[in-house]
């Protein structure tokens, strides 16, 4: 009984993300299950600030078969988001912007903008056009834009929707937000990202990309056309400024992360905010809650991590990547020790031999069965859970990150609750 109620402390409380095996044994054997050439690029982990994994993938540049080393570069697409609004927080934090300033404070011409707040830029809830849907977009994204040609460009889309009213991604909100930096402080966003982020969180590798005067250390991006890579067209920095113009690595995006959440950057208030939708996107995984954003831009896909419980950071820059075969959510899973789980269908009529009374270390658990669904329950106060089929005898709740397991698909005696890192408890059918 005593090893139950330890069972049910763990479903509300949380979970141990120990392991038998190694991070890196788990990392390598996740990538090594890919095929040969479906990832060029770079992958980094690091624990309380100290690298503990680091594997390099294919090509920086495909047809001069250069490899990747440590003083290559990756464009990091919208992952720069992240640097952008920890500027836009910094001013917030030095009392010279608030979150309830408006855009009518910076510009003229935009439509709702006094209902337009710079919460709602970073949050996406602005209404705001994505520029990036342009049906012109090819024709103007590789060559250099003023920021007047920016803005009148902007402002010849009609807004997607009432501000705050919902949310939609909007890369308009960032180049928009990287402007108003350079407004308030009346400096460049090339001197304002080295000033304010590589200075002070002693970045190596991190710069303001230009697509125009290419660097020998800056990786070559690749789209998959047709099984095979080619070579993609550039875009213009002046076309996304702080919405995706920064170049780095996996291992500098790391550091930026440690050196953010251990407060060398923003105040706890801003870092709070900043993490809640407002440069950093939070997923859900099993329980365990982890901070980031991805990018994509120019063939060049990344991803820069934080889980606050183990203090990891991690981070990705491919050049060249299947997305058929990689995806940052399997990733994270890998990184983290958790199992992918597959849901599948399975008959009612199935799904309704499992209900039933289960006795378990002197609690009863009960298994229902309605509306289609399987549903368990305790007699000592454990809410109803939802148990999702992954095989047909096993089954998951996302919620809690528990796994349940039935002796039979037919005539089922026991039942087995499984919860990460801790000893399966097993019940007897009543």
């Amino acid at each position: 009984m005593k090893q139950f109620s330890l069972i049910l402390v763990c479903l509300f409380f949380g979970f141990s993300t120990s392991s038998a095996q190694s991070l890196e044994q788990r990392l390598d054997t996740y990538f090594n299950s890919f095929t040969e050439g479906s990832l060029h690029g770079m992958v980094s982990v690091s624990q309380k600030g100290a690298p503990v994994y680091q594997k390099y993938f294919g090509f920086a540049d495909i047809e001069a078969e250069k490899r990747p080393d440590t003083l290559t570069k990756y464009k990091i697409g919208s992952a720069s988001k992240m640097y952008t609004a920890t500027m836009i927080f910094q001013l917030i934090d030095e009392k010279k912007l608030t979150l309830e300033t408006p855009l009518s404070t910076f510009f003229d011409g935009f439509q709702d903008a006094d209902s337009i707040s710079i919460d709602r830029m970073l949050k996406h809830r602005s209404g705001l056009y994505d520029i990036v849907s342009d049906s012109n977009i090819k024709e103007w994204k590789s060559t250099e834009k003023s920021r007047e040609e920016m803005l009148e460009l902007i402002k010849s889309h009609d807004n997607s929707f009432t501000p705050g009213s919902k949310k939609r991604y909007s890369h308009t909100n960032y180049i928009l937000l990287s402007m108003i930096l350079e407004n308030i402080t009346k400096k460049t966003y090339p001197d304002l990202l080295k000033e304010r982020i590589v200075d002070k969180a002693g970045l190596k590798m991190t710069q303001y990309g230009d697509s125009l005067t290419t660097e020998s250390t800056l990786a070559k991006g690749y789209n998959l056309v047709s099984d095979s890579y080619k070579v993609a067209e550039e875009t213009h920095v002046s076309s996304t400024i702080g919405a995706g113009a920064i170049v780095s690595t996996p291992e500098d995006m790391n550091v930026f992360m440690h050196e953010l959440f251990d407060g060398k950057l923003l105040t706890t208030s801003s870092l709070g905010q900043l993490t809640y939708e407002s440069g950093m996107n939070s997923m859900n995984f099993q329980s365990r809650i982890v901070h980031g954003h991805e990018g994509s831009i120019d063939g060049f896909n990344s991803y820069s991590g934080y889980y606050p419980k183990d203090d990891l950071a991690f981070a990705y820059t491919f050049n060249a990547m299947n997305a058929k075969e990689f995806s940052v959510e399997n990733f994270i899973k890998a990184l983290l020790n958790i199992k992918v789980r597959k849901v599948i269908e399975v008959e009612p009529k199935k799904l309704a031999s499992f209900a039933g009374i289960y006795n378990m270390d002197g609690y009863n658990v009960t298994i229902a069965f309605k509306e289609d669904k399987l549903y368990m329950s305790t007699d000592n106060g454990m809410p109803e859970l939802e148990l999702t089929p992954m095989t047909s005898t096993e089954f998951f709740n996302k919620s809690f990150n528990i796994e349940a397991e039935f002796d039979s698909d037919k005539v089922p005696s026991t039942f087995t609750i499984k919860i990460f890192s801790q000893k399966p408890m097993t019940g007897t059918k009543q």
